[in-house]
């Protein structure tokens, strides 16, 4: 037998009890995204966007200031 010859180091990963210690921690990650999934379509998706386009934008500031200068015109 040779003297040099060692035993090849098995990783704990590899073992049954780290196989499976993966594969739970494979289905926690899953069910917490599944989870955050729902939380966003169920509270976050359904709430109203602000509508920021151009147009909007510029009838948005135009409104303002059509708006201002009236009240500042009134003394």
């Amino acid at each position: 037998m040779n003297a040099n010859h060692h035993p090849r180091a098995v990783s704990w990963f590899t073992s049954r009890a780290g196989r499976r210690y993966n594969m739970q921690l494979a289905w926690v990650v899953l069910a917490k995204l599944v989870a955050l999934t729902i939380l966003y379509y169920a509270f976050i998706a359904p709430q109203p966007r602000t509508d920021i386009t151009p147009t909007a934008m510029q009838r948005h500031l135009l409104d303002a200031t059509a708006t201002s200068g009236e009240s500042h015109d009134r003394r």
